[in-house]
């Protein structure tokens, strides 16, 4: 990331890294195996052919126990016909029309499909037992305007295996904690487009990763199914929590919109162009190995917020785009973690068994999980980097085309579409000038095809070239190289040059085809 902004830090105001989405799921792992559900069937002393109508009854409960609690404090309740429908649109309105009040916002249930325990008779065992299968179960979304969490949802699935997801935001979370410690901000959305102390704001953004997030899911799992304690009845199996999905966002915040509205086209040439395969993999902090069989695919798409860059690997993805104008925002996506090879210990296991293994799901490696996702992005904006900075041919010929001053006097304007101008500009970007710079006779040499006649015209060629190299030395496009009688072309000199030689070949070439 240092690269990208000793780069461009004159354009950038701050950088702000940390979570962005995070989808977290909790399963009572000893329920999702079929020996698991017998031994608690057999704790429980129900018959394998009555597990059914059990369950019936357990998601009846599950449902009343969960519902009626929240409804008794008059929160909105809504049954949705379709799980298409937007849930975190609707919950935001409610959230706003109850004056953003803490607390649950609304309950909204919806059948959904999900994976189900189901009981049949095997022939070839000739007895009853239990499978995974696709099924179709009413879920419950509890959206809850959370004291330190923001807005977040948890859905329920209220058939057994009771499979509980929260949604969490971490801008919300950064923006909680900006609010308690005073520190005035802008937030539009899930970003933030002006902070006033963005080092500070960075600070309390890695205090999330040290929040206690088995108790805070266990208490909110425990306030949507508090039937679950009844339905286990002493049987010991707490919810397992895994990051199912996280999103770490780098947002690189610009000065100017316009700035970053002009370097984006760059920026997704540069990606089009010259990112491969390789250097996807090597952004993950991977190895592109010969046997690998899985696909890398790199998506280019244009959004109402600006273009999108995509690169995906196994499900796990970078993205890079233009948000609300002001912000580059660099994404890294986790979804299979098992991808990333990280400096861990076994599980169960003391030090001595630290070792690169893949990353788990579980919650206890989301300080792992941060790191893989922090180098990414920062890989990513080392390589742009290398970005150059767009400027139009028209900002960099109206340098030239206006008068200036040279030793306190005055310099006329260059006329790059002349002839004569133009065989000027051409011959001092000549190759052979390129490495040792120019004389005046070489510069004499290139304009004038015919050696000089006489004496008196070799000097009449003389003083019109050093009037030219006075011109070009005015408008900053040449410069003399110290102690030497040699000149050499500016950085500026060589880009005003190059784009006004490149549009003169453009338009020869648009004429030659138009003939």
């Amino acid at each position: 990331m240092q690269k990208f902004l000793s780069r461009f830090g004159s354009l950038v105001s701050g950088v702000l890294s940390g979570f962005d989405r995070l989808v977290l799921r909790g399963y009572l792992r000893r329920l999702c195996y079929p020996q698991g559900l017998e031994g608690f069937l057999a704790f429980r002393g129900i018959c394998r052919k009555d597990f059914g109508d059990h369950a019936e009854a357990w998601t009846q409960l599950v449902q009343k126990s969960s519902l009626e609690p929240i409804i008794a404090q008059g929160v909105h309740l809504e049954h949705l016909t379709s799980s298409s429908v937007d849930k975190g649109a609707m919950a935001q309105r409610i959230l706003q029309e109850n004056g953003n009040a803490t607390g649950p916002v609304c309950v909204l249930t919806v059948v959904e499909p999900c994976t189900i325990w189901n009981a049949h008779r095997s022939r070839d065992l000739k007895r009853i037992v239990f499978d995974r299968r696709q099924g179709r179960c009413k879920h419950i979304y509890v959206y809850i305007n959370h004291e330190d969490l923001g807005l977040i949802h948890v859905r329920l699935q209220t058939w057994m295996p009771y499979e509980i997801q929260v949604y969490v935001n971490g801008r919300e979370w950064l923006a909680r904690q900006m609010q308690r410690a005073g520190l005035r901000f802008t937030k539009d959305d899930n970003c933030f487009p002006w902070i006033e102390d963005v080092a500070a704001a960075q600070k309390l953004m890695n205090g999330m990763l040290k929040l206690r997030w088995q108790q805070l899911l266990d208490g909110l799992a425990q306030q949507i199914n508090p039937a679950l304690p009844q339905i286990l009845d002493g049987f010991q199996v707490p919810y397992y929590w895994i990051a199912h999905q996280s999103e770490w966002a780098t947002d690189v915040m610009f000065n100017d919109p316009a700035a970053l509205t002009q370097l984006v086209p760059s920026i997704v040439r540069h990606c089009i162009e010259h990112l491969h395969s390789n250097d996807v993999f090597q952004f993950l902090g991977k190895k592109l190995h010969a046997n690998f069989d899985g696909e890398v695919l790199t998506k280019y798409r244009r959004r109402a917020e600006g273009t999108c860059m995509k690169f995906m690997v196994q499900n796990n993805w970078l993205k890079l785009y233009q948000k609300l104008g002001w912000i580059l925002r660099i994404e890294t996506v986790i979804n299979f973690a098992k991808f990333f090879p990280v400096m861990r210990t076994a599980d169960g296991e003391g030090v001595a068994s630290k070792r690169m293994r893949p990353l788990r799901k579980s919650i206890c490696d989301l300080g792992l999980r941060a790191n893989v996702s922090q180098a990414a992005n920062k890989r990513l904006l080392d390589n742009l980097s290398v970005v150059a900075e767009p400027t139009k041919v028209g900002d960099l010929v109206d340098r030239i085309t206006a008068p200036t001053e040279l030793s306190g006097h005055r310099v006329r304007a260059i006329q790059p579409w002349s002839s004569t101008d133009l065989t000027l500009l051409a011959a001092v970007a000549h190759g052979e000038f390129l490495l040792h710079g120019f004389r005046n006779r070489d510069l004499a040499a290139r304009l004038y095809q015919d050696p000089a006649k006489d004496e008196a015209e070799r000097k009449r060629r003389s003083a019109r070239v050093s009037r030219l190299l006075r011109l070009l030395r005015a408008h900053g496009l040449v410069e003399k190289v110290p102690r030497t009688h040699r000149y050499q072309l500016t950085k500026n000199g060589n880009s005003v040059i190059a784009a006004i030689l490149g549009v003169r070949e453009l338009s020869l070439t648009a004429i030659k085809q138009a003939a």
